[in-house]
């Protein structure tokens, strides 16, 4: 698995039906999706965990060499940025961040974080998906 947290606890939470836990691993932790496939191809890793973009950009070649048990459909998933209630002139931040996929000079961060702009979230839906998370997370 690479550093991707919910990649890891999705993969993870999709091994259960398998009887399959955490405590009955061992995790190699690789630099990126290649490395995963990498291991598994030369067999010194029996499963990895992958985006299915990552896998979808793979040669034909490597493909073959892989078999994809299951794919995940959840889009519920988001990066967010919470700042706490302490911090200064939120309101500030928030218009800043919403207003970078207009701004010339930062489509290259919104590429890395792989998405096309920020969206404001009220607190309902904050509340939602930090559940979400703590009902998805190993313990």
């Amino acid at each position: 698995m690479t550093d991707v947290p919910d990649v890891n606890t999705i993969g993870m939470i999709m091994l259960e039906p398998a009887y399959i836990t955490p405590k009955d691993i061992e995790t190699i932790h690789c630099q990126n999706f290649i490395t995963v496939a990498k291991n598994v191809i030369n067999g010194q890793a029996d499963i990895g965990f992958l985006l299915a973009d990552a896998y979808n950009e793979f040669s034909n070649l490597v493909k073959k060499q892989l078999h994809s048990l299951i794919t995940s459909k959840i889009h519920v998933l988001h990066h967010a940025f919470l700042a706490g209630p302490d911090f200064p002139n939120q309101e500030a931040l928030q218009q800043v961040l919403l207003s970078m996929n207009g701004d010339p000079k930062t489509p290259k961060i919104l590429q890395s974080l792989e998405i096309e702009k920020w969206q404001a979230m009220d607190r309902e839906e904050t509340k939602f998906l930090i559940d979400l998370m703590d009902t998805l997370s190993p313990e």
